[in-house]
């Protein structure tokens, strides 16, 4: 489709009146050919702009698209019955305007403009393109264990997450992770911290559910009995359609790494263990989505989605000593969104402002002064 052609006061006299352009030949009810009294401001050959021809006499109104110009014969080939109205005859002296809006222009012109118009500033309560992400379950075990059931089913397609904790084996790796149902389990991350000869380690990985029904998960290391090395598990049933298995980035060490994130909305989860003194915790948006409680040890699993690119850090710290801390990043598919690349979102609530590039709604870091 040609791009929009925009006229001003087409068919309009000098006080701003209908009348100064009329129909010259009558017309039939959806016919294609309109010939005017003038058309003089209109352009010549193929063109996109709406007009009205105005009711007369037992004739309505009626909105027509015009697709052509003929300036030798003053003709225009239209395409009656537009934007609601329905199709009329028009007898010679019925005034005609152009151009005029409908929903059909607008959305030629938005499809004209494209990303080529200035960037808008968007508005809103909440964040642009968030994918929606569900904790459908969670469970902690009791110390001493190798294997931790869900207490429901698990739903295919959902995003399986174990945080896996021993403490007091110095070979502790490498750990390696399993189900009930034969998923296959990556394991992104580990460390051990043995700075002070206690030996907490801790293993973060996921596997995607291939079916719907019960999902028992297990945890084994190479250099003992799992179970027999006070071994814990956290493990928790993520929901969502935006959900991915590809690594953006991830990291380990005695403080929590920074990860490098390409894109985003990454799905962030993170964990940690430690000899307790008191629970961990995170700093909003972050959340805990469980932490044992144990005497001799305690396992927290987090989780946020990261609105920005480059250098993000969990704010999950432990609450005792002897911390191990593992993080990665699982990249979400798109999420439709609205606006083109090069506009800005500001969340009227948080004061945050968002750019979009590539598709991608991201923050930029400043903030509403």
């Amino acid at each position: 489709m040609p791009a929009l052609n925009i006229i001003d006061r087409f068919g309009l006299g000098a006080t701003g009146q209908p009348g100064a352009v009329t129909v010259a030949t009558a017309y039939t009810s959806g016919a294609t050919s309109l010939v005017l009294s003038s058309v003089t401001g209109l352009p010549s050959g193929a063109c996109n702009f709406w007009l009205i021809v105005q009711a007369d006499g037992s004739n309505t109104e009626e909105v027509m698209q015009c697709t052509s110009v003929d300036v030798g014969t003053l003709t225009l080939t239209v395409v009656g019955a537009q934007a609601g109205t329905a199709a009329s005859n028009h007898g010679v002296g019925a005034n005609v305007i152009a151009s005029i809006w409908t929903a059909a222009a607008f959305a030629q012109y938005a499809s004209d403009v494209g990303s080529s118009r200035p960037g808008v500033l968007w508005s809103g309560s909440g964040d642009p393109g968030e994918p929606s992400i569900v904790v459908s379950q969670y469970r902690s075990s009791g110390e001493g264990v190798s294997s931790l059931a869900f207490s429901s089913n698990v739903t295919a397609g959902d995003l399986l997450i174990c945080a896996a904790a021993v403490y007091g084996n110095s070979n502790s790796y490498p750990i390696t992770m399993s189900d009930s149902q034969g998923n296959t389990w990556t394991v992104v991350a580990t460390q051990l911290n043995s700075a002070t000869g206690a030996y907490y380690g801790v293993a973060i990985g996921f596997a995607i559910a291939g079916s719907t029904g019960a999902c028992t998960v297990s945890a084994a290391l190479t250099g003992g009995s799992f179970a027999g090395t006070n071994g814990q598990l956290v493990i928790a049933d993520l929901a969502s359609s935006n959900l991915t298995s590809t690594v953006d980035s991830h990291g380990n060490g005695t403080s929590m790494p920074a990860l490098s994130l390409t894109q985003g909305y990454d799905l962030v989860l993170s964990a940690v263990c430690f000899h307790p003194g008191a629970a961990a915790t995170v700093t909003s948006p972050e959340a805990i989505i469980t932490q044992s409680t144990y005497s001799d040890m305690r396992v927290a699993l987090s989780w946020f989605l990261a609105t920005s690119i480059g250098s993000v850090t969990s704010s999950l710290v432990s609450g005792g000593g002897d911390s191990a801390y593992v993080s990665m990043a699982l990249q979400t598919s798109a999420v439709s969104s609205f606006g083109v690349d090069g506009d800005w979102y500001l969340n009227l609530l948080t004061g945050d402002l968002w750019g979009r590039t590539s598709g991608i709604w991201s923050m930029t870091g400043f903030q509403w002064a």
